[in-house]
């Protein structure tokens, strides 16, 4: 959530709705291990949100914590971005699908 910096801190969240109460801490790093958690991301094609003063808040609690209440409404900002994200690319990839298609219509194809 936060790079750049060699103090850096990384926290990635993780919530499955209908079986946690609240999302959770799922990883947290600071340095070098931040840096593995944003490739990791990277890797899986997971969206990164950059957001200092929550990554310094969440790096309070250990992995495996729920989130607390007071930081309900900042988190769930970044599934909102993450869900928006998510629509974009599958609407990208949606555009592009169409596109292929059509060029696979055209004469000398």
């Amino acid at each position: 959530m936060s790079a750049g910096r060699p103090d850096a801190k990384s926290v990635a969240i993780s919530y499955a709705p209908g079986e946690e109460a609240a999302p959770r801490v799922a990883a947290r790093g600071q340095g070098p291990l931040s840096e593995m958690i944003l490739r990791v991301a990277d890797e899986h094609g997971i969206p990164v949100h950059s957001d200092p003063i929550l990554a310094e808040a969440l790096y309070r609690f250990p992995e495996g914590d729920p989130i607390p209440p007071e930081l309900y409404v900042a988190v769930a900002e970044v599934y909102a971005f993450l869900i928006r994200s998510r629509r974009l690319v599958m609407a990208g990839a949606k555009i592009s699908a169409a596109r292929q298609g059509e060029e696979q219509d055209l004469p000398g194809t």
